[in-house]
């Protein structure tokens, strides 16, 4: 081995030796001096046998050494140069990235707080424009709901749509004015017609909207109809009324499918009115007078098209320009025929006979009635012209001691028993309601917003009411029995419905009669079915309860706890009596079975209606309990009363086991969670935490009068409060924002859909179905808005590219 170690030391020293000569021969440069491997194995060689190698070979390792040390330092020293650069340039990415997202949380802030700020503007502007212009306020309200969905829009669209309960949509008939109104027959389309030149008569069908003109024919710049009306689903009649002097041009029957005339008569005048018989069977004509000439009533048979029987309007004839009074058919034998001087007449056609004279001679006041009405029963006749006034038909005695200053537009409302009349004066689009029997104006006001009014119609099931615009082509529709524009109505004027009414499976709701406690019946929401709830008692103060099993339960008058299934259409007695009070409270309910009352003499009563028995009776000193419930693990009951304090009991003793605090006369306990809603004297509504009894959340204000009743829906979303002062208010939850306006009612608690969607409330119409869900009210804003915003609509509220609002 030492012989192989001795070769090799011999091989360095002599490569050692050949390389330092070099390297002294070319002036000692660094580039020919040892690096790397072969510096290590020479220093290696030297150290081990220094006495091996000249002193010029170890100089020329140590110079090696040095340089190979002096080139370490310079790498080690740009790698800390390099490093320090690196650290450098990361703290000033880091810094950079920091100031980036700090610049993009800024704008995404900025853009939100905008687009909020939008929203909100948006929102107000569609609460500002509802008394003016109703459309606009649905189709911003919906704009609005579309960008945030939440309480504020949702309240926007609730207070578009609700500011006018009764109103139910806008129709689009034709670029030019709407004109005189007729419903067909079967009430499921109606009639405009504007009477320019060379325009017809338009169908609107109500379901959808359409609108289709009648395509007539001869309609040219100077023929015009006066009047139209339809006799069945496929014909109609009508007057033409030529601008060629001279040219009279008869009645005609058109067909209203291809405008085919199937019939004419000629009339002798110019025909400017036409109404149809109750039977469908005949017309009455009322042809124009003036300059001395009487005008006339002409009645034609419609299956023969020939006139059997005609009349002079009653009075003196007209001295001025053309002018004329209408007829109205009182049955299908008696017209009322009216005049310019405001002389009536009872005639009876088939006998050619004048059975009374009604205003004759006419009271100061009461000339030039432009529009003349029977009541549906034939009792009365309404005129209007500048005055209205009503007249018994059998005595022909004026039934209101004065005429009242309106205009010409006017429409009796039999179930409401009042007079929708224009607002006197030129152009209103408004109209007042009339008490029938005194003449009295009552609260109710119906408002088109879409220029002066030209015509006013109720349609054959005397359940709306239409007016037209002369001023562009749009006619309005509201509801004369309940219904709003989210829901057909439930019940008529008289009747109520109250909270847990709605059964759970969505298909009935309770009513009860005002006037009587002991009138209940169910009512299918479907198709409107109704039936008798046998041995049910019903109030604002003492409401039933639909239970989970679809039964209906209820406390009598005697204080007996009964049911009623619809299923079954039987009563029971459940053989438990209540005694020492009677029901004063929201009665809770905790599975099918398990029920709490509150009664008016401080009681809390646990009932189980399953074994007919009283579980637990609990005294308070609540004096009067208004409102209960139970926790959700049903543990505990919860009271409060007239004291303004409110209890938590346990609900297996019916120990005390706290006051609550905060002041409260009334409760509700979320279905959802443990939120305890508790309502002061003075309209606030705080919210508790069930468990801890601790304050959860803002105050909200319920109303300037206190909230009588207060009910979750079932989704625990929305808070809804009944108050003394017949208001209802709704609350979301999440954020304590009311949610729209206050909406008016006549008895005290909304029956809630089990899908929290849709409620049932009480109205002076009777109980009227409204929308609560923002999908719901979005879709219910664009089909009553009946258009969508023009450019200039959208450049003026919204701006920006314009997009379609409503989605087909």
């Amino acid at each position: 081995m030492w012989q192989d170690e001795d070769r090799k030391l011999l091989q360095q020293v002599q490569h050692v030796g050949s390389a330092a000569l070099a390297w002294d021969s070319a002036g000692r440069p660094d580039s020919e001096l040892y690096r790397g491997a072969r510096l290590d194995a020479a220093a290696g060689a030297v150290g081990s046998r220094p006495d091996n190698f000249s002193e010029l070979e170890r100089d020329f390792i140590r110079a090696s050494a040095a340089a190979a040390r002096e080139a370490f330092d310079r790498d080690r020293r740009a790698r800390r140069r390099l490093a320090r650069a690196l650290v450098v340039a990361v703290l000033a990415l880091v810094v950079a990235v920091s100031a980036a997202s700090v610049a993009l949380v800024q704008r995404r802030t900025a853009t939100h707080e905008a687009a909020a700020a939008d929203v909100s503007r948006l929102v107000a502007l569609s609460q500002n424009l509802v008394s003016t212009k109703r459309e606009v306020a649905m189709l911003l309200a919906v704009e609005a709901a579309r960008r945030d969905p939440g309480a504020l829009t949702t309240g926007a669209l609730q207070t578009a749509l609700s500011s006018d309960p009764s109103f139910l949509r806008y129709f689009r008939t034709d670029p030019g004015p709407s004109g005189q109104i007729a419903f067909a027959p079967d009430g499921r389309s109606l009639y405009t017609n504007s009477q320019e030149a060379a325009r017809g008569p338009v169908r609107v069908d109500l379901t959808t909207g359409r609108a289709t003109p009648v395509p007539l024919q001869d309609l040219d710049s100077r023929t015009s109809v006066s009047w139209f009306v339809p006799v069945d689903s496929t014909t109609g009649l009508l007057a033409r009324l030529s601008q060629i002097p001279g040219r009279v041009l008869p009645v005609e029957r058109v067909d209203l499918g291809d405008g085919q005339v199937l019939g004419t008569v000629p009339v002798g005048g110019e025909a400017e009115h036409l109404t149809v018989s109750p039977d469908r069977t005949r017309v009455a004509v009322t042809t124009a007078g003036g300059r001395g000439v009487k005008g006339r009533v002409v009645v034609i048979d419609l299956a023969t098209m020939n006139v059997i029987a005609s009349i002079d309007q009653p009075g003196p004839a007209y001295a001025g320009e053309n002018w004329y009074g209408q007829a109205a058919w009182i049955d299908d034998h008696r017209l009322v025929v009216a005049s310019p001087s405001g002389r009536l007449m009872v005639w009876a056609p088939g006998t050619g006979r004048i059975v009374r004279r009604i205003n004759d001679p006419p009271a100061a006041g009461t000339e030039s009635p432009e529009t003349l009405i029977t009541t549906p029963d034939g009792a009365s006749v309404v005129t209007a012209g500048s005055t209205l006034m009503v007249y018994d038909v059998g005595t022909g005695a004026p039934r209101w001691s004065r005429a009242r200053p309106v205009g010409r537009a006017v429409a009796v409302d039999p179930l409401s028993q009042v007079i929708w009349a224009q607002e006197a004066g030129f152009g209103s689009s408004r109209l007042f309601a009339y008490d029938q029997t005194t003449g009295e104006r009552t609260q109710g006001e119906l408002d088109s917003q879409h220029g002066t009014i030209c015509d006013v119609r109720v349609a054959p099931d005397r359940r709306t009411i239409a007016t037209s615009s002369c001023n562009e082509g749009s006619v309005a529709l509201w509801a004369l029995d309940g219904a709003t524009a989210t829901g057909r109505a439930v019940a008529g004027s008289g009747w109520a419905s109250s909270e847990d009414l709605w059964s759970p499976d969505g298909v009935h709701v309770a009513l009860f009669r005002q006037a009587t406690s002991a009138t209940v019946e169910v009512v299918d929401v479907r198709d409107g079915t109704r039936i008798r709830a046998a041995g049910i008692e019903a109030s604002a103060s003492n409401s039933p309860i639909f239970r989970p099993d679809g039964v209906l339960q209820a406390v009598t008058s005697s204080n007996h706890v009964v049911e009623f299934d619809p299923r079954t259409r039987r009563p029971r007695d459940t053989g438990v009596v209540l005694s020492g009070g009677h029901v004063s409270a929201n009665v809770a309910l905790r599975g099918s079975h398990l029920c709490l009352y509150g009664l008016d003499n401080g009681a809390v009563v646990v009932v189980d209606t399953a074994k007919g028995r009283i579980i637990r009776s609990i005294q308070t000193d609540l004096v009067a309990v208004y409102g209960v419930g139970w926790s959700r693990d049903g543990r505990r009951i919860f009271a409060a009363g007239q004291s303004e304090h409110a209890e938590a009991f346990d609900a297996a003793t019916g120990a005390r086991v706290a006051t609550l605090p905060t002041p409260a006369s009334n409760l509700a306990v979320s279905p959802v969670s443990d939120l305890v809603a508790a309502a002061a004297f003075d309209g606030t509504i705080r919210f508790l935490d069930g468990t801890t009894l601790r304050r959860a959340g803002d105050i909200v204000n319920g109303g300037a009068a206190f909230a009588a009743q207060i009910q979750f829906t079932p989704d625990g979303r929305t808070l809804i409060t009944s108050g003394l002062d017949n208001t209802m208010r709704f609350f979301d939850v999440a954020s304590r924002r009311q949610v729209g306006v206050p909406v008016a009612i006549a008895s005290w608690g909304a029956a809630i859909s089990p899908d929290s969607r849709q409620i049932a409330i009480t109205t002076d119409r009777g109980v009227s179905r409204l929308a609560i869900d923002a999908a719901d009210l979005i879709q219910t804003a664009c089909r009553v808005a009946g258009r969508t915003l023009t450019a200039t609509e959208w450049a003026q509220h919204i701006g920006g590219r314009p997009h379609q609002i409503c989605r087909p």
